[in-house]
């Protein structure tokens, strides 16, 4: 969409305000629940803000003056395996980690299963990092299954599956 500027982005401002943006459904041929706002900060870094699509309106609320433009995320999640190596064995580490980024919207949410039992990932937002310690929920077995999803604010999906080794050690 075309940028639309809101006053001066170095105003300050206490309270949140509404954003509307009519959407012309009839020429458009987008999927509606993929549009969300954005803007730019100072380096002109684009910003997802977000938005619920009404109607014929995307709408949401903010704090900040500055540009605002629609834009269309249908680019799924990543997940980057990082201490994770297919089939090997792992019994000599204490957790196994993945990086999941998401290019616009931001990650909304995400869970780990190994053997079809969900288990606890710790995120690391600031490093992207999903991290998850070995504990009792996984058998002492030799030969696992990971299965991992993540979905990013607007309902794209990453999936990933893989299979490693790992029995306790001592």
């Amino acid at each position: 969409s075309p940028i639309y500027h809101i006053h001066n982005m170095f105003t300050p401002i206490h309270k949140y305000f509404d954003i509307t943006f009519k959407i012309d459904t009839a020429t458009i041929n987008l999927p509606k629940d993929k549009l969300l706002v954005c803007s730019f900060d100072t380096k002109n870094k684009v910003i997802p803000i977000g938005g619920e699509f009404f109607d014929t309106t995307l709408e949401t609320k903010t704090r900040y003056f500055g540009p605002y433009f629609v834009s269309i995320d249908t680019i799924k999640p990543e997940i980057i395996p990082e201490t994770f190596i297919e089939g090997k064995d792992l019994s000599h580490r204490e957790e196994i980690s993945f990086i999941i980024k998401d290019d616009l919207s931001g990650i909304k949410s995400y869970n780990g299963y190994i053997d079809d039992i969900w288990v606890l990932f710790e995120y690391d937002s600031k490093n992207d990092r999903i991290t998850y310690f070995f504990d009792e929920k996984i058998q002492n077995l030799e030969k696992h299954k990971i299965y991992i999803i993540v979905k990013d604010e607007r309902g794209n999906i990453t999936e990933f599956e893989g299979d490693f080794l790992w029995t306790k050690i001592g």
